[in-house]
């Protein structure tokens, strides 16, 4: 039901100068029909988005700004230099980004999940990145607490999940990623990927440590899986 307004005023001469500005009016976003929740849980609840945008003689500069009751907070920024080219946006011109989202409830991202399971937890995301648009080079965090996963059906039941990874270098750094399964716990870290640029993913490496101590994994009336051990899961030279 969301309703958008806006503005422009922009020029090409040749450089573009100009303004652009796009904002919720009213109206909310919907999940489409989920058996599992009702009505009122399918709403994010927006009550701000706006994104404004100005060039000045190619070089942009853009904020980004979300607000919603259910799904929490979003800011965004970002700053391209102009081009050789006038007119164009260039990808290897220095820019900058940044992205910071404090996610109160995940709960309304698992109708997009596109089963019955069940998603829930919060987040925050803190993330920087400068370059250029075709080499970016991206830090900053990612923290998860009270994270929950749960498919009945499957009688997988995860919960008091937290995530704690940091961007560094084109990587991810896992410093911890845990979930409680029953009356044990499974425990994952290490680097999941990177490379030693972006556009060479042959060269992409990985290697994550975990280790499971009466972890349930499935406890159904038919079927009860509990896991025990530890092991690496590594990738290199694209294998």
């Amino acid at each position: 039901t969301i309703k958008i307004g806006g503005d422009w005023s922009l020029a090409a001469t040749p450089r573009l100068n100009g303004t652009l500005n796009v904002r919720r009016e009213e109206g909310d976003l919907f999940a489409t029909v989920n058996t599992t929740l009702d009505a009122g849980e399918l709403a994010l609840g927006i009550t701000e988005l706006v994104l404004a945008a100005r060039w000045s003689d190619d070089a942009l500069d853009a904020n980004a700004r979300f607000r919603s009751t259910r799904a929490g907070t979003a800011d965004a920024s970002a700053t391209v230099a102009a081009g050789n080219a006038p007119g164009r946006m260039a990808t290897d011109v220095p820019m900058t980004v940044k992205v910071v989202a404090d996610l109160a409830s995940l709960r309304p991202l698992q109708p997009w999940l596109g089963t019955l399971a069940v998603l829930d937890g919060r987040a925050r995301i803190d993330v920087e990145g400068r370059g250029t648009l075709a080499q970016p080079d991206l830090a900053g965090t990612m923290t998860g607490d009270a994270l929950r996963f749960d498919l009945p059906q499957f009688g997988v039941h995860l919960r008091d999940g937290r995530l704690r990874a940091r961007l560094v270098d084109r990587a991810l750094v896992l410093d911890e990623f845990s979930f409680l399964g029953g009356a044990g716990r499974f425990t994952a870290k290490g680097t999941l990927a990177s490379a030693a640029n972006a556009a060479d993913r042959a060269s992409a490496k990985a290697n994550v440590t975990w280790e499971a101590t009466d972890f349930t994994v499935v406890n159904r009336p038919d079927l009860r899986l509990v896991a025990d051990g530890k092991g690496t899961l590594a990738l290199a030279d694209g294998k």
